[in-house]
């Protein structure tokens, strides 16, 4: 199934940008850094697009989902780099974060 971009863009306090290679989501923050950012299964919906997205300083995982209007009551699993991560973590250039929501099967 192929993505689709997020209905409700511009993002309340923040502007979003469509450059050659990524969104940006523009805010008042000095620093701004390159992110992935990996939604799977039915959350899929809520990423931009493929690609980087560039986020301020100080960004949490969970602020980013916030911003994308990800519902964080389907969030069951996060990665980040990898790694097992709560959400909390502040993101830096070149992160990658996953997001996984509950999954069944057998």
């Amino acid at each position: 199934m192929p993505r689709r971009g997020h209905p409700n863009f511009p993002l309340v306090g923040f502007r979003l940008r469509k450059s050659p290679q990524s969104y940006m989501l523009d805010s008042r923050f000095d620093e701004i850094m390159k992110v992935e950012l990996n939604l799977y299964a039915s959350l899929a919906r809520f990423v931009p697009r493929t690609g980087p997205l560039e986020v301020g300083e100080d960004t949490t995982i969970l602020g980013l989902l916030r911003r994308l209007d990800v519902p964080l009551d389907k969030v069951k699993i996060i990665f980040l780099n990898g790694i097992h991560a709560s959400g909390n973590e502040t993101l830096r250039e070149g992160d990658r974060v996953g997001v996984f929501p509950p999954v069944a099967g057998g």
